[in-house]
């Protein structure tokens, strides 16, 4: 599928998450990089690109993907009941960020 659509940002954010779930970082990073690039206000990227980053460690950057995800109206419902984000529903910036209004999907 990538050789076929090398540009597909939601495919990229996808295999960053699967890298991102094997540990390997290295792998991940760079795909993730380039989806976000791609498509910056992809509701459906920014949350699978705050997953990939929550998996990763880098809390600040799944929270960025988080309010991208929230403001382009991914489903906070879908969030909130997702495990990947069990621990970052903990932190009290989470907690301010899932307060900001959607726009409609």
């Amino acid at each position: 599928e990538r050789r076929l659509d090398p540009k597909n940002a939601r495919l990229l954010a996808q295999l960053a998450d699967c890298y991102a779930m094997l540990g390997e970082g290295l792998r991940a990073r760079p795909l993730a990089a380039e989806a976000g690039t791609l498509a910056p206000a992809d509701r459906r990227v920014g949350a699978t690109l705050a997953g990939v980053f929550e998996q990763l460690g880098d809390r600040d950057a799944a929270l960025r993907w988080l309010g991208v995800a929230l403001q382009s109206g991914y489903p906070r419902a879908d969030l909130d009941s997702d495990p990947t984000f069990e621990k970052l529903r903990t932190d009290p910036r989470w907690k301010k960020l899932a307060q900001v209004r959607t726009i409609p999907p």
